[in-house]
């Protein structure tokens, strides 16, 4: 699924990565059930089907942390080749972004911060898929942060615009009570 997910093939690589978690779920001997989680969401977040891809995020999450899988895999992020990455950060970061196309904000930026404090720990501060997750979480912040400056501007702005209003009308007609 990896080589058609890089040929821009998506349907064929969600096709296979599908195949692929199907088999690994009816055996025993399953070789990075985590990993496969993550693959799928990639691909649907590539389809921009982002609630799907949230649950395979959230699945492969739910692997790492009762130790179905967990370490080191080399290569796992094409975007940094030739490094080791964590998988847990991956997963953090890979549903931090689900989230962040989903609009729920909060969310996004938990799992960002989380992101960071895992690659961390596990890869060191200094450590490129480090400093990236760091830009990232950054950068999330501060557009939430301008989100809500905005959204608080733009909802004060019509609660102005009503009051305006409703003490125009006040003003101009007169009721049957005299109010």
């Amino acid at each position: 699924s990896c080589i058609y997910k890089r040929r821009g093939l998506l349907k064929t690589a969600l096709n296979f990565a599908e195949k692929a978690l199907k088999l690994e779920s009816s055996s025993s001997k399953a070789d990075n059930p985590a990993c496969t989680h993550l693959n799928l969401s990639a691909i649907l977040s590539k389809l921009d089907r982002h609630r799907h891809a949230l649950e395979h995020c959230k699945c492969a999450l739910e692997l790492l942390k009762t130790g179905n899988f967990g370490g080191m895999t080399p290569g796992l992020m094409n975007d940094f080749a030739d490094s080791e990455s964590s998988i847990l950060a991956v997963c953090y970061h890979n549903l931090a972004v689900e989230h962040e196309h989903l609009h729920e904000w909060d969310k996004s930026i938990q799992a960002y911060m989380k992101s960071v404090e895992v690659a961390a720990q596990e890869l060191g501060p200094d450590h490129p898929i480090t400093m990236a997750f760091e830009g990232t979480a950054q950068e999330a912040q501060e557009s939430l942060e301008l989100k809500k400056m905005q959204s608080g501007k733009a909802s004060k702005k019509k609660v102005s615009d009503f009051d305006r209003k409703l003490m125009g009308v006040g003003k101009t007609i007169k009721t049957p009570r005299g109010l």
